[in-house]
């Protein structure tokens, strides 16, 4: 018999139960200081768990064109994470060339003085929209601009997506009359206001007409400007397939499809 073992019996000690009693506490203190760590891991994610869930989808952030026409670079935004976000846009910085403007469309366009988007967009996990172009108009001057867009969850359940886009504008001055190309877009968004933008080589006669799949014209508005923005009520106008042409001198110069929905 060991020291140890003639020590415990005539002291009344029984060493294999104090060595179990010893051995369950350190496990006790283990079991304590895991549970410890697992709640800051979930306190962790809880906190910072969002990141990166906002998230361009194949994105292109730069354009170079000539100057006679406004231009817009065109986005996919994509919820890339597990829970609903609820999306607002704020243009937090611009670097622009004399006379150029800009502006932005999300959920509907907007007059280039409004930088914080009024409304946000809601998108469930996985979803996307396209509904997000930032404009420039340059007025036929040439120039380079760049503008910041921040990309948030309203709530601050995600972190802030930025994209920086540039834009060169490029004038040739060669028969600009001529090369002023028409163009046309719109936008509807759910108040039923269209946002219209187009550039128009003539203005002798020309107008916004828009028309159901008959050809029934059901809005027009004249144009008094080759190159502009305008918002046009469709209060009135009931669900369906639309077209809105853009006319000039009696005839379609442009042509966008776009439905209006309840």
């Amino acid at each position: 018999m060991n020291n140890h073992g003639f020590y415990g019996k005539k002291h009344g000690i029984n060493y294999d139960r104090s060595l179990k009693i010893l051995y369950i506490r350190i496990l006790y203190i283990q079991l304590i200081e895991m549970k410890k760590i697992y709640l800051v891991a979930f306190l962790l994610i809880a906190k910072f768990g969002y990141g990166q869930t906002i998230a361009p989808v194949h994105p292109s952030y730069a354009y170079s064109g000539p100057d006679n026409v406004n231009h817009s670079i065109d986005i996919e935004i994509q919820n890339t994470g597990l829970t609903p976000l609820t999306i607002l846009v704020n243009r937090i910085s611009q670097s622009m060339s004399v006379n150029h403007e800009t502006y932005f469309c999300w959920f509907e366009c907007y007059d280039p003085s409004t930088s914080l988007s009024p409304v946000p967009i809601t998108l469930q996990p996985g979803e996307s929209t396209i509904n997000f172009h930032g404009y420039v108009t340059p007025h036929s001057v040439a120039g380079q601009d760049t503008v910041t867009y921040a990309f948030y969850d309203q709530n601050g359940n995600s972190d802030t997506l930025l994209i920086t886009l540039t834009y060169d504008f490029i004038h040739d001055g060669i028969n600009e009359l001529s090369a002023l190309k028409n163009s046309l877009s719109i936008f509807v968004g759910d108040n039923k206001t269209a946002s219209i933008n187009y550039t128009c080589n003539s203005i002798s006669h020309s107008k916004i007409q828009i028309s159901n799949i008959l050809g029934t014209i059901v809005k027009e508005v004249n144009l008094s400007e080759k190159a502009s923005s305008l918002k046009v009520s469709l209060d009135g106008i009931g669900q369906g397939i639309y077209f809105c042409n853009l006319m000039a001198d009696d005839k379609i110069a442009a042509s966008k499809k776009f439905i209006i929905q309840q």
